[in-house]
């Protein structure tokens, strides 16, 4: 039960207002000595990546844990090891192929980036 909280609370935590625009304002441009060098944007990029990373996670880590679930049913992604920065990276990649990211919630715009990236199949 404790993970399930865990889950839904870090869930939450990226699924809050905004649309893939907004993440990539967030993140275009903005990191040390772009274009538009914005600190705040910048943390702001990385820290809702990282989190989106971390709610797969805990998803993951229970269903690879839990008696009831052998295959990951669940998770979004199978992610390698990386930094944030090439989170960031991969996020805006990505993004510069997708178009309508305004209709799309930040959240499921990172995770659709990420699982182009690292699909489970």
């Amino acid at each position: 039960m404790k993970v399930w909280l865990a889950v839904i609370v870090a869930l939450m935590s990226f699924t809050v207002e905004g649309t893939g625009e907004v993440l990539v304002g967030w993140c275009d441009e903005t990191g040390p000595g772009e274009y538009r060098e914005h600190v705040a944007d910048y943390d702001k990029c990385l820290g809702f990546l990282s989190r989106v990373v971390e709610a797969n996670e805990l998803l993951s880590s229970y269903e690879m844990n839990s008696v009831a679930h052998s295959e990951r049913e669940h998770t979004f992604f199978c992610s390698s090891s990386v930094d944030v920065e090439q989170l960031r990276q991969i996020f805006l990649q990505w993004s510069r192929t997708e178009s309508g990211l305004g209709g799309v919630a930040k959240g499921n715009a990172a995770v659709g980036a990420f699982r182009h990236f690292w699909p489970c199949h």
